[in-house]
């Protein structure tokens, strides 16, 4: 629990006294000489379970601003799952260390996960820094009608697919060559139809590492 007061805020001069549960805590001195000075108050020390009284008392002249902030920590465990969308993606590379100028293969599997076919299913792929799509494999399967287009950026790769039948799971593989020794995360990716954008899934970054 963080107690941010800005000494002196208009006009104010004297004391501002911070209690808890009943109990003083700490007084700051409020002076002209420092209304622009912003001092913050740490409670994080008495933030235990349950409910807890703060009260803040000033005896002076003019009057205190405040802000009552609180943060906590929530295990990963305990946080509840993302609600899945119609279709799921996965990431998979065949090695997660190379060097300078080598290749790394990604392969790329989606499944829809009902049993209606999902049409014009967008897979957005993200490229760790550093590091360099081959088209190769790409064209290949665009020639194959396996993908129905593909946009590459700096930051991304784009794959459309045109149809996936229900229960059915699409994979694709393409090549990166590391341009740069750097550890670098791909940034995940997602999927989700391409009319219905809301219903997107995520899969989860991959570190690379390329060294020379």
């Amino acid at each position: 629990l963080l107690l941010a007061a800005t000494k002196g805020t208009d006009s104010a001069i004297g004391s501002l006294s911070v209690s808890v549960d009943g109990q003083p805590f700490t007084t700051v001195v409020l002076t002209q000489e420092e209304s622009d000075v912003m001092t913050t108050v740490d409670l994080t020390k008495l933030a235990t379970t349950g409910k807890h009284d703060v009260v803040l008392s000033f005896a002076g002249s003019g009057k205190v601003s405040y802000n009552l902030v609180s943060n906590h920590h929530v295990p990963w465990s305990s946080v509840p799952p993302e609600p899945s969308g119609p279709l799921a993606v996965s990431v998979h590379y065949d090695r997660s260390s190379l060097a300078v100028n080598e290749t790394v293969s990604e392969t790329v599997e989606i499944t829809n996960q009902t049993a209606q076919s999902k049409n014009l299913v967008l897979v957005d792929l993200g490229i760790p820094p550093g590091f360099e799509v081959i088209t190769d494999d790409l064209d290949l399967q665009l020639s194959d009608n396996k993908l129905s287009k593909y946009e590459v950026t700096p930051r991304q790769v784009v794959l459309y697919v045109s149809e996936i039948q229900g229960g059915a799971t699409a994979k694709y593989t393409y090549r990166l060559r590391a341009t740069l020794p750097v550890k670098a995360s791909d940034g995940g990716a997602k999927v989700y139809p391409y009319y219905e954008p809301e219903r997107l899934s995520h899969a989860p970054a991959t570190t690379l590492q390329a060294s020379l």
